[in-house]
C-alpha cells in the first residue's frame, strides 16, 4: 500500500508516502521509538518488530517524505472476548520532532483507521501515558475524532469506527 499525500501549505510535503512497514525501516524506526524517550535495547525492538512484521492482526506503517522516514504507526487487531466484532489498538504512533504539526501523524492515523475497517474492526483504540497527553496528543486525537473514556495515570481514548 503506497499512497501519496499532497500538503500545498507546506512545501517540504510534497510527498508524503505512507506504506507498509519492511526490515529495511528497523533502524529508523528504533530511532523514531528511542527519540520518545522509550529506553528498549535494539535487539529486544528488533524481535517485537519482526513480530510485527509477520504476524497476522499485527500492522506497522511508516510515513516518509523525500524518502527519509519520519513517522510510524503500530497497530494490533484482535477479536474481542464476548462481542463479536474485532477491536484495534494503536499500539503507538511517532513522528519526527522535526517533522511535527505538518499533518504526517493525521494520515497515518487515518491510514490505521481504514486498515482496521477493512479488517472488520468496529473500534480503535489508543493509550497515551498522562504527561505525553497533556502535552498536545490529546488534543491531536481529540480533533480526530477519538474520545476519552478514562482518567488515570494514563488517558485512554477510542473512535468507533461502524
Amino acid at each position: 500500500m503506497k499512497i501519496m499525500l499532497k500538503n500545498y501549505n507546506n512545501p517540504i510535503m510534497n510527498n508524503i508516502q505512507i506504506s507498509d512497514g519492511c526490515w529495511q525501516d528497523l533502524n529508523d524506526v528504533y530511532s523514531l521509538i528511542t527519540e520518545l524517550g522509550y529506553g528498549i535495547l535494539k535487539e529486544d525492538f528488533e524481535k517485537i518488530f519482526c513480530y510485527y512484521l509477520e504476524a497476522k492482526n499485527h500492522f506497522v506503517l511508516i510515513a516518509s517524505v523525500d524518502k527519509e522516514i519520519c513517522g510510524c504507526l503500530s497497530l494490533v487487531m484482535y477479536k474481542h472476548f464476548f462481542i463479536n466484532k474485532y477491536r484495534s489498538r494503536i499500539e503507538s504512533l511517532v513522528v519526527s520532532e522535526k517533522f511535527r504539526r505538518l499533518g504526517i501523524g493525521e494520515k497515518l492515523l487515518s491510514e490505521a483507521e481504514k486498515v482496521a475497517r477493512k479488517n472488520a474492526s468496529g473500534v480503535i483504540e489508543v493509550t497515551s501515558r498522562k504527561e505525553i497527553a497533556l502535552c498536545g496528543a490529546l488534543n491531536f486525537y481529540k480533533k480526530n475524532g477519538y474520545s476519552n473514556f478514562g482518567d488515570r495515570e494514563q488517558i485512554y481514548l477510542r473512535k468507533e469506527l461502524f
